[in-house]
């Protein structure tokens, strides 16, 4: 069986029906596949809220659109402080509902989803990524002769998580 979303009109969301089959194909647990569609349904909803689809909520800047960063930038706040609202200052402040390992894991399943859309539909890339060097604490001795450097993407949406520490 495939975990499916449903639309408000009740009918089978494709491209997250095609995004989980692709998942399922490509040999991730069902129980992986269950917790991108619930990620998913997340940024649906807010999606929802704001008035936008998944195509326009990555378009370049227009009057009813903020651009691409901003409107991410929008729904990680919306994921950490779903209570939030920019005209009214709150006396206690807002509490955050989610960690931001929690916020992390959703923003990359989103770009994941829109990753596989680029390839799928014809979408343009996103410019969220930015290049990092393989281990960016410790540079041996020769560092800058080495031919072979590994670098590799990370998201600039990326939020830096707490570390915890063990007692």
């Amino acid at each position: 069986t495939l975990p499916l979303l449903f639309g408000d009109d009740g009918k089978v969301i494709p491209e997250i029906y095609k995004y989980m089959r692709f998942l399922i194909t490509n040999g991730n647990s069902y129980n992986t596949v269950i917790s991108y569609c619930q990620r998913l349904k997340l940024y649906y909803e807010w999606l929802e809220v704001v008035g936008l689809t998944y195509k326009t909520a990555v378009e370049s800047k227009s009057a009813t659109n903020k651009g691409i960063i901003e409107n991410f930038i929008a729904f990680k706040l919306w994921l950490k402080y779903p209570d939030y609202n920019k005209n009214v200052v709150s006396i206690n402040g807002y509490t955050a509902i989610r960690t931001s390992k929690t916020v992390n894991l959703i923003m990359s399943t989103v770009l994941n989803f829109y990753d596989f859309i680029s390839l799928d539909e014809g979408i343009d890339k996103l410019p969220v990524y930015r290049q990092m060097r393989g281990n960016a604490q410790f540079h041996s001795f020769l560092s800058e002769m080495t031919i072979k450097r590994k670098r590799g993407l990370t998201s600039v949406l990326k939020e830096k998580e707490v570390k915890k520490r063990l007692e």
